[in-house]
């Protein structure tokens, strides 16, 4: 409060006008409070009216009681937390909110609280995220110790001790093991082969062929449809298949890593379709039943166009196309 006269002794009442509760004097300026230590009497906590006095130094005569409205709070705040400890994965910043039973201002203690913030509503974080490798806490051990701290505005303060303890995250990607970057598979046959990873993971296939695959949960890649040497359905239209066998682990950063292969169809004798002629004593030539007029070139030894002929005694072997029935290729018996 103020006064008119500097030096003015200040006495402070109960709304009883006669218990006194404390006494100071006016500053240099007229000014006056009152502090916890000027108090003789014990005040209780909530809103109160006080009666207060202003004697003059000199003539010592006292003033009319004033009636001073004021509000005791000697009660801190009740803070509402997250306990004792908390687990928190490595990475990320936020840790958790505390709030109070009143208005507060919030503030740190402790060894490691240069290492978080906390704002006007409570919300405490990790000023840079940990990293559970690169510990930064004062004993290095991935646990952090602060006090988060209430000061409402009758400056009364209390504070909650935490102990935040950085766990490890899995970042690692899986190491796949398979079977090697080419791998030769007979065609008519589906299965390819297994990979495997050291660690549970998910099995994913890319690349230009893998819409022609299938990869189970156990890591078998085998072929969707048996693949055709004579037929080749591979994206460069030859009988090399490319596909990539990705390997994804169950950690909330979903690693993942990748073996790229490719699989070479192979060319097997496969059952014989088709016809033998015995010439004995004729000759005779044969084109393809699906190119019709076809000229003969009697110089080809495989066929094109032309078959072949024969005029001896071996006998001629004709395989058939098996879409057309026309002769594909031939060979002699002797």
């Amino acid at each position: 409060g103020t006064t008119d006269t500097v030096g003015n002794i200040i006495k402070v009442y109960a709304a009883d006008g006669t218990t006194l509760l404390a006494t100071t004097t006016a500053a240099a300026d007229k000014s006056w409070s009152i502090s916890d230590s000027d108090y003789v009497t014990p005040i209780t906590d909530g809103q109160q009216i006080l009666k207060v006095v202003a004697i003059d130094p000199i003539t010592d005569l006292p003033s009319p009681a004033a009636d001073f409205p004021i509000t005791i709070d000697t009660n801190p705040a009740v803070i509402t937390g997250l306990g004792l400890t908390k687990a928190f994965s490595e990475n990320s910043q936020s840790v958790g909110a505390f709030s109070a039973n009143e208005t507060v201002t919030w503030t740190l203690g402790g060894v490691d609280a240069n290492k978080f913030n906390i704002d006007s509503s409570g919300n405490l974080s990790f000023i840079s995220a940990p990293d559970f490798e690169t510990p930064l806490s004062n004993d290095l051990d991935n646990d952090y110790e602060i006090s988060v701290i209430a000061t409402d505005i009758a400056n009364n303060t209390s504070q909650d001790s935490l102990t935040i303890s950085v766990t490890d995250l899995d970042e690692i990607a899986p190491v796949i093991l398979g079977i090697g970057a080419t791998v030769s598979v007979d065609e008519n046959s589906t299965a390819v082969g297994r990979f495997t990873a050291d660690e549970s993971v998910a099995w994913t296939l890319s690349g230009d062929d893998a819409s022609k695959f299938n990869i189970d949960a156990s890591g078998n890649l085998s072929f969707l449809s048996a693949p055709d040497f004579g037929d080749p359905k591979s994206l460069s239209g030859n009988n090399n298949y490319e596909v990539n066998v990705i390997a994804t682990d169950n950690s909330i950063y979903s690693n993942n890593s990748q073996t790229s292969l490719t699989v070479a169809v192979a060319d097997i004798e496969e059952d014989f379709t088709g016809f033998i002629d015995s010439a004995i004593t004729y000759n005779y030539r044969i084109q393809r039943a699906d190119i019709p007029s076809t000229v003969i070139d009697e110089s080809l030894t495989d066929i094109t166009g032309l078959l072949g002929y024969s005029n001896d005694t071996n006998s001629t072997r004709f395989e058939t196309d098996d879409l057309s029935g026309g002769a594909t290729k031939y060979n002699v018996g002797y």
